[in-house]
């Protein structure tokens, strides 16, 4: 008999990642502000604030809302090299 293969153990979640972001469901009720629409190719995207100020994207096409925190943008644009000159 072979020796059975050990499955390899997950990498370990990067020190300071945190994940603050949501995909809502088609039908989730999200109290928003409308700031705009966004089209790429054939899909439209509404861009909206929730009412505590935080960014949303909605799909047109599928119905569903991206939310994302403030802190979680801000560590996106630090990691994208915000702070380099």
């Amino acid at each position: 008999m072979g020796k059975a293969l050990k499955k390899p153990p997950l990498d370990p979640p990067k020190p300071g990642v945190r994940v603050n972001w949501t995909i809502h469901p088609k039908g989730t009720l999200l109290l928003r502000v409308e700031q705009g629409t966004a089209v790429l190719g054939k899909k439209r995207y509404e861009l909206c604030t929730a009412l505590n100020g935080a960014p949303l994207i909605k799909s047109e096409q599928t119905g569903k809302t991206f939310s994302l925190t403030w802190h979680a943008l801000l560590d996106m644009a630090r990691e994208a090299g915000v702070d380099l000159e």
